[in-house]
């Protein structure tokens, strides 16, 4: 019997320790959600609060400004429509809404005569996926002549009455408006438009990037501009 009744109480110390466990684990969940409310469970951003997906379309418009496109004649070039998609992208990839949803939401905020291409189209001839309106929105507002002009850019773009801060900066701008351009292209136009002094230092250094090409240009003309100095100051 004093064995069965040690066992009894091993028993009962037992499950006093579990209790005590539980009633710890629950005191600990309670001060969680205390913390954690969930009517409150939003994640921040700059401008963009997470929310159910029930309310993630009135809550998008409600705390950002979103991109606004208008169509104009000034928006139609490579760098206002991309940046437009781009934006969308951008929220889309946080949000991860329905395809029917992200090209709803971007279609609202189609405005001019962006607007009024969106309303000419019939149902059946919109895009139902993004993918479908990335394609669309292209084809209406970046116009193939656009495309020529900018490869006519980069053909012709020379460092000529330019610093070459300038030049650089110049370059940068073109190139970002070209697809499909690789290193050596971007290496070899950089070089071609470059002045004559400029051109033969750096294909010395035999550059493989459009960066490697660039520090060998400014560290000549941190070598020229010393030498200019030292010049004026004699």
């Amino acid at each position: 019997m004093s064995l069965m009744l040690c066992k009894i109480l091993v028993l009962e110390r037992n499950l006093s320790n579990i209790n005590t466990n539980l009633t710890n684990l629950t005191t600990l969940v309670h001060q969680l959600v205390m913390r954690f409310p969930a009517s409150e469970s939003t994640h921040r951003g700059p401008e963009l609060v997470r929310t159910s997906s029930t309310q993630d379309g009135a809550h998008l418009f409600k705390h950002m400004k979103p991109p606004v496109f208008k169509g104009e004649d000034r928006d139609r070039n490579k760098d206002t429509v991309m940046t437009f998609l781009r934006k969308w992208r951008d929220v889309h990839d946080l949000r991860k809404p329905e395809e029917s949803v992200k090209v709803l939401e971007a279609s609202l905020t189609l405005d001019g005569r962006a607007y009024k291409w969106w309303m000419s189209l019939t149902p059946s001839a919109r895009p139902s996926t993004w993918e479908e309106f990335e394609k669309a929105f292209q084809k209406e507002f970046f116009p193939e002549n656009e495309k020529d002009r900018n490869w006519n850019a980069w053909d012709q773009c020379k460092m000529e009455g330019f610093t070459l801060t300038q030049y650089i900066s110049k370059y940068r701008d073109i190139i970002l408006k070209l697809d499909g351009l690789d290193d050596f292209q971007k290496v070899r136009g950089f070089v071609r438009g470059l002045d004559k002094e400029y051109k033969s230092k750096v294909k010395t250094q035999y550059p493989k990037t459009l960066e490697e090409a660039i520090k060998s240009a400014q560290i000549f003309d941190d070598i020229f501009e010393k030498k200019s100095t030292i010049v004026k100051n004699n």
